[in-house]
């Protein structure tokens, strides 16, 4: 919550920085003479650390851009967690479902809000096309028609269409951005997951009174309001662009560009211009909008957990139905996994990968499936002789019979003297702990211990 409001904050600084700076940096200082076009001439960066040393246009925007990359790896980690989180025992007030849910009004914030920060990014590569950058270059494989050449004055008539265009927009962006801001906090307050505010004590109570702040019931009702607003007051942007250009309903319908890019006239390369600038306020505005109805859910989705009781008390969370119903099925099982991600497939370094039902477990041609309760009790009878006879309890019944092999001196009459003086129940603890899966296995390896243990034993007899 507090990265989603840190990240609008970040973006209405960069759009307001928009009001006066210059958004498509700084202008080329040398540029060709013998091209039509007017670009710089600049060799290409050689490596992929000569193009990170590229600095953003402003300080706003790296800062927007450095807050969007946080959100989205905060997003990743987050995908990781939630099935993590929806296994827990726990005690409190949000389910699993809860979670889920949550987590979804989240995502639908965060996508809107990742797109507003690549308008730097889509200022940038409009410069770098036109040669207006700093650090443009010949891009020959790009294509670039005709219409996106224009001159050095264009540059100036362009910017100060946009500082116009951010100026009329100040008021709009200020008042969604700051009833988003609070939305957000009222998500937190209400569903406990920040504290509440402290009132400062040299507030005005009269001024307050009237206010409708987060944490307050009819919070939502209220910035529902607001978005709707904002919703109203686009085309009064849409009004301010089109006067800057000095364009009308008639214009547009007189300038319609020809199919044959390559026959458009001056006149028809500044109406692709004039609509390439339209498409990307109604982009902008749309991303913001999209924004605040994102977060106008998530706060009626907060007010609802509320309504119906959800956060009056809390209590014990225990995993759905199905879910332990999977985990009783698993029990007994190796190698398979109830979910995507499981702990100890992470722990392992491992993931399950799905190669196809060749590779799956194989079916028994002589058993049908189960049709019928008592069917289903004859395969739960089945697995007790599968179990005894798995892998591990061939090792462990191996590893019994190896030590009894020697266990047996001990509880014969002739040689049970000889066992308690010569200690030899040390052979059997090695016996235990020494064997694995492998043991007696190859030839090589079998009379490789057979001469050891001889050459071990004779050793001991001359020693004694």
């Amino acid at each position: 919550m507090g990265l989603i409001r840190k990240t609008i904050r970040a973006e209405v600084s960069y759009l307001q920085s928009l009001e006066s700076d210059d958004m498509f940096g700084t202008p080329a200082a040398n540029t060709d003479s013998s091209t039509n076009s007017g670009k710089k001439k600049v060799k290409s960066p050689k490596n992929k650390e000569d193009k990170k040393k590229k600095s953003p246009h402003s300080p706003q925007a790296a800062a927007l851009k450095a807050s969007a990359a946080a959100l989205v790896a905060l997003h990743g980690k987050l995908t990781m967690d939630i099935p993590f989180a929806k296994r827990e025992f726990a005690y409190g007030k949000l389910c699993a479902d809860d979670i889920q849910e949550l987590f979804v009004h989240l995502r639908s914030v965060f996508i809107p809000l990742t797109g507003i920060a690549t308008i730097a990014d889509i200022f940038e590569r409009i410069a770098e096309r036109r040669g207006w950058s700093k650090h443009a270059t010949d891009t020959s494989n790009d294509h670039i028609e005709k219409w996106e050449r224009p001159d050095n004055s264009t540059r100036d008539t362009e910017r100060q269409v946009w500082n116009e265009i951010m100026r009329a927009l100040h008021e709009p962006f200020e008042i969604v951005a700051t009833a988003m801001d609070e939305a957000l906090q009222h998500v937190g307050v209400v569903l406990e997951l920040t504290p509440k505010p402290k009132k400062p004590k040299s507030a005005d109570v009269e001024a307050s009174a009237g206010k409708i702040e987060p944490g307050h019931p009819e919070f939502a009702a209220t910035l529902k309001t607001r978005v709707s607003a904002f919703y109203h007051t686009r085309g009064s942007t849409i009004r301010t662009w089109a006067a800057e250009r000095g364009l009308s309903v008639a214009d547009f319908q007189q300038n319609a560009p020809p199919q044959d890019p390559q026959e458009w006239s001056d006149k028809q390369d500044k109406h692709r211009r004039d609509q390439q600038q339209l498409y990307l306020i109604l982009y902008l505005e749309h991303l913001l909008y999209s924004t605040g109805v994102a977060v106008t859910r998530l706060t009626e989705f907060a007010d609802k957990k509320v309504a119906d009781g959800t956060m009056s008390k809390k209590h014990f969370i225990f995993p759905g139905r199905r879910r332990l119903h999977k985990w009783l099925k698993s029990i007994g099982t190796s190698g398979q996994s109830i979910d995507n991600e499981s702990p100890d497939d992470l722990e392992e370094g491992s993931k399950n990968i799905y190669m196809g039902a060749g590779f799956g477990k194989k079916k028994d041609p002589e058993h049908l499936p189960p049709k019928n309760a008592w069917q289903r009790f004859g395969n739960l009878v089945r697995k007790f002789p599968r179990f005894m006879g798995s892998v591990e309890s061939a090792h462990g019944f191996r590893v019994a019979l190896a030590t009894f092999s020697v266990a047996i001196l001990g509880f014969l009459r002739n040689t049970q003297n000889f066992f308690m003086a010569e200690r030899v129940f040390w052979a059997m603890i090695i016996i235990a702990i020494g064997m694995t899966m492998t043991s007696g296995q190859s030839t090589f390896g079998f009379f490789g211990r057979i001469a050891g243990t001889t050459l071990a034993m004779a050793i001991s007899i001359i020693i004694w």
